[in-house]
């Protein structure tokens, strides 16, 4: 891979919008394998609170964002209030 990655030896950080939905577990996948290379910044679903909430945990990004605003409080209950 070429890119400011290797160049500058620092992981590209992305934003994974849809990442509940099949192509956004696809790319995170990558992430996992390859965290040397990648950094989650952010993470937006449509309305999967539980499965947004684990990735949150797992990749540590500093934004989340959820397209059903009828279901933030189930986010909150998951990653607890500081989030």
């Amino acid at each position: 891979m070429t890119g400011a990655a290797n160049l500058t030896g620092t992981a590209r950080r992305l934003v994974v919008v849809g990442s509940t939905g099949s192509i956004g577990r696809q790319a995170l996948d990558i992430v996992r394998r390859h965290p040397d290379r990648f950094a989650v910044e952010g993470l937006v679903a449509g309305r999967d609170a539980a499965l947004l909430a684990m990735q949150a945990a797992e990749f540590g990004p500093r934004y989340c964002g959820l397209a059903d605003a009828g279901v933030v409080g189930r986010v909150h209950c998951h990653l607890g209030p500081s989030c």
